[in-house]
């Protein structure tokens, strides 16, 4: 009897994961898209809170920043979204 009932609760839950997944993308249409090689938008982000973090960006201050502002050959954004 336990095994059927996390069983059902295991395909409730796959079943509505695949449905999040296939109905995401319809909401995303509204947003413009970045295509490759255009230039990322201007986002500010709230200020380093320590000055360790500070001089790690390459910041000249603890006020908030554009990431163009951040001195690096490279800069990695990992983007996640939670609904």
């Amino acid at each position: 009897m336990r095994q059927r009932k996390t069983a059902f609760l295991f395909s409730c839950l796959v079943a509505f994961v695949c449905i999040t997944f296939i109905a995401y993308p319809a909401y995303g249409d509204e947003a413009k898209k970045i295509a490759v090689g255009d230039e990322m938008p201007k986002i500010t982000l709230e200020g380093p809170e320590s000055a360790e973090v500070q001089q790690y960006l390459g910041l000249k201050s603890q006020d908030p920043f554009t990431i163009s502002q951040i001195s690096s050959k490279l800069v990695l954004i990992d983007i996640v979204s939670a609904f």
